[in-house]
């Protein structure tokens, strides 16, 4: 954040969330525009040992996860959370 607000450089890639919320902390929120989500979201990938106590929970979390993205549970994280940026 300190670089871009130096004009060190144009642009930093972080996570939407992290992002706006180091921009407000440090006071740059004014000169941060996030990319729409199309241009800058990759894929997640969850990596489980496979000595892990938990690797049997694969499929589980899986489907909780395709579940949370087809009700909108995720969509109505973000609209809670960017109003309380604002």
């Amino acid at each position: 954040m300190k670089r871009i607000h130096k004009g060190r450089r144009d642009f930093l890639i972080l996570a939407l969330f992290d992002g706006l919320i180091s921009a407000k902390k440090y006071g740059f929120a004014s000169e941060i525009t996030p990319l729409p989500k199309n241009e800058a979201q990759l894929p997640v990938h969850f990596l489980i040992s496979k000595k892990s106590t938990c690797r049997g929970l694969t499929k589980r979390i899986n489907s909780i996860l395709t579940a949370l993205k087809v009700t909108n549970f995720i969509k109505s994280l973000e609209e809670k959370y960017l109003r309380q940026l604002d």
